[in-house]
C-alpha cells in the first residue's frame, strides 16, 4: 500500500485520522493524525488486530468495532458509529469519536479504511449548552413573575407557566395569539388586541415599537392595567421590563411583567397617612402660634400691671413678691415666645426681616441681659465688644440678638464654675460684606457623646434628670439652628464631659452703605 505515494500523500494530509485494515483487520497504516489520537504508533509489521489499539466502545455496548467493519465488509456499504461511541484510551480516559469506515479495494484486496476525528471538545461543548438550554428553561418556568417572549407585530411566542397559570391558559401554540388577548387587556375584550380605540395610547405596544424601530424605548415602566376577567374589569399595577433578543437573526422582544399592586396600594397608603399626618402637624402648628398669640397678650398686660404696682408699694416683702410675679411672668412669656418660634418654623413661615442694624448695640444688649444670671451663679461672663470699622451691617437685629441670647442663656445655666466667653471674629471682609464667626465657649458640664444626637430636636434636652433642674423647655437650640440656617450657616459644637462645650457658627451678612437706602426698611 505505500508504494502507492500519491495515495499515501492524501492520506497524510488530512485533518482526520486514518487507519488501513488488511484482509485480517489487522492494521496495516495509520496516519499521523491517526497516531496523534489515539497515543500510539503501529508498524504495519507488528499485524496488531485493530480492536487492541482502536477500541471504540458505548456506555451500552463493549468494542463495538469489529461488529461495524463485519457490516462493511458484507455489504460493501460504508458505516458510521454509533452516537455517544467513544475510544478507550486508558483505564479512565476517553475521546468521544466520530467515524467513517468504507471498504476500498487496492492491488486485487479489499482493504477497509477507517476515517475518524475526535469530537470530545463538541461533546463537551454541547453537553454545556444542554445544561445550560436545561437551566435557563428551568429559570423561565419557575420564576414566580410573568415572561413572555413575542415577536415584532406583538405575537405571542413562548410564555412560562406563571404567566399562563395567572391568566388561565391550558395551552397556547406558537404564534397563534397577540400580547392583549393573552393578558385578557380589558380594551381588547371585544376585539383583537391592537385595534380598539384606547390602543392607540397602550404604553406596552409603544415600547416594543420602539424597541424593534431600534428606537429609544424603555427597559423598564410602570404601567396601571386593567384586565376583563369573568366578566368583570380588574385593575392592577405591573412594573415591566424589556429585554431584546435574536432568534435565527429575527428580533424579538422578552418581557418580564411583575405585578406590583400590593406594593403600589401599600405606598399609596403610606403617602396618604404621610399627607394626613403633615396637615396634622401643620393644624397643630397653627393652634399653637393662635394660641401662643392668644396667651401671650393678657401675660404682657399681667407683666404691665406689676410694674405700675410695684410703684405704689413701698413694702419690700410685697415689692420681691412683685419681682418674683414678674421674673415667673417674663419666664413664662419667653416660654410662649418659643413654641411661636417653633410653629413658625413648623408651618414654614420663619422668615428674618434684614434692615439696617448695629452689631455692637447688639452685644452689648447681650451682655446687658444675660450678665445679672451670671453673677447670680458666680460665673464670669466675657463678651468681646465689637471694635471693627464697620458698625452696621444689613441683617435681623432681633433674630441675631435671640440667637446669641439662646447660646449664652444656655451655656450660663449649665455652667456652675469657671465663666462664658461670647467672642467673635471677622473671616472674610471688604466694602460689600463680611463673613463674621461667633463662639460661645463654657466650662460648665459639657455633653455626652450618647446625647448630641438629639441636642438640636425641639422639646427635647440631652439630659433629662438633669436639665429639668436647670429649667428650659428644650426649643432654645433647635430655633438657634434654624436662625443660624436662615442666615446661610450651620451651627455646630465641640464638648467634653465636665471639660466644657464651644458652640460656633458662621454668618455672611451685607455692609451698610448708602446705596442699601432705597432698598432695606431702616
Amino acid at each position: 500500500m505505500k508504494g502507492n505515494m500519491d495515495y499515501y500523500k492524501i492520506l497524510e494530509a488530512l485533518g482526520d485520522g486514518v487507519i488501513c485494515l488488511n484482509e485480517s483487520n489487522e492494521i496495516e497504516y495509520m496516519n499521523e493524525k491517526a497516531i496523534e489520537i489515539i497515543g500510539k504508533r503501529i508498524i504495519s509489521e507488528d499485524r496488531i488486530p485493530v480492536n487492541q489499539v482502536f477500541n471504540i466502545r458505548t456506555d451500552n455496548s463493549e468494542s463495538i468495532i469489529m461488529e461495524v467493519i463485519k457490516s462493511v465488509r458484507l455489504t460493501g456499504n460504508g458505516r458510521g458509529l454509533e452516537k455517544d461511541s467513544y475510544l478507550v484510551i486508558s483505564p479512565g480516559e476517553k475521546k468521544y469519536i466520530s467515524a467513517s469506515v468504507s471498504l476500498i479495494r487496492m492491488e486485487m484486496n479489499d482493504h477497509v479504511v477507517i476515517s475518524f476525528r475526535d469530537i470530545t471538545r463538541l461533546k463537551k461543548l454541547e453537553k454545556d449548552n444542554l445544561e445550560q438550554k436545561y437551566n435557563l428553561e428551568s429559570i423561565f418556568n419557575s420564576l414566580p413573575l410573568g415572561i413572555v417572549i413575542v415577536d415584532k407585530n406583538g405575537k405571542v411566542l413562548k410564555t412560562n407557566p406563571f404567566m399562563m397559570c395567572k391568566f388561565g391558559v391550558s395551552s397556547m401554540k406558537e404564534g397563534t395569539q397577540v400580547l392583549g388577548n393573552l393578558l385578557k387587556c380589558s380594551n381588547a375584550r371585544d376585539s383583537i388586541c391592537g385595534s380598539a380605540h384606547a390602543c392607540k395610547d397602550c404604553k406596552l405596544k409603544r415600547n416594543i415599537r420602539l424597541l424593534n424601530e431600534n428606537k429609544e424605548g424603555l427597559n423598564r415602566i410602570k404601567v396601571k392595567f386593567s384586565h376583563y376577567i369573568n366578566g368583570k374589569h380588574v385593575p392592577r399595577d405591573y412594573q415591566v421590563e424589556f429585554v431584546k433578543t435574536y432568534r435565527n437573526a429575527e428580533a424579538h422582544i422578552l418581557i418580564m411583567i411583575q405585578d406590583t399592586t400590593e406594593q403600589m396600594n401599600y405606598e399609596r397608603k403610606i403617602k396618604k397617612a404621610k399627607k394626613e399626618a403633615e396637615e396634622g402637624n401643620r393644624l397643630k402648628s397653627e393652634f399653637l402660634s393662635n394660641m401662643s398669640h392668644e396667651i401671650r397678650t393678657p401675660l404682657n398686660g399681667i407683666i404691665g400691671m406689676i410694674d405700675l404696682t410695684k410703684r405704689e408699694i413701698k413694702e419690700d416683702d410685697l415689692r420681691e413678691n412683685l419681682e418674683i410675679a414678674k421674673v415667673s411672668s417674663l419666664n413664662l412669656l419667653q416660654i410662649i415666645n418659643s413654641v411661636l418660634d417653633i410653629s413658625k418654623i413648623e408651618v414654614g413661615k420663619f422668615e428674618l426681616n434684614h434692615k439696617k442694624m448695629h452689631i455692637g448695640e447688639v452685644l452689648n444688649e447681650v451682655k446687658k441681659e444675660n450678665e445679672p444670671k451670671a453673677l447670680k451663679k458666680n460665673v464670669q461672663l466675657f463678651v468681646k465688644l465689637w471694635s471693627e470699622e464697620r458698625k452696621y451691617i444689613i441683617g435681623d437685629e432681633v433674630r441675631l440678638k435671640q440667637l446669641l441670647t439662646n447660646l449664652v442663656d444656655n451655656a450660663i445655666k449649665f455652667t456652675d464654675v469657671g465663666e462664658v466667653l461670647l467672642d467673635y471674629k471677622v473671616k472674610e471682609y471688604d466694602s460689600e460684606k463680611m463673613t463674621i464667626e461667633f463662639h460661645i465657649k463654657d466650662t460648665g458640664i459639657g455633653i455626652n457623646k450618647e446625647d448630641t444626637h438629639k441636642l438640636f430636636e425641639s422639646f427635647i434636652q440631652a439630659d433629662g434628670s438633669f436639665t429639668r433642674e436647670k429649667g428650659g423647655a428644650g426649643l432654645g437650640l433647635a430655633i438657634s439652628k434654624n436662625i443660624v440656617e436662615k442666615f446661610g450657616g450651620e451651627l455646630k459644637f465641640i464638648s467634653e464631659l465636665n471639660r466644657g462645650s464651644d458652640f460656633f457658627f458662621t454668618i455672611c451678612v451685607k455692609c451698610w452703605n448708602e446705596s442699601h437706602i432705597q432698598n432695606i426698611n431702616i
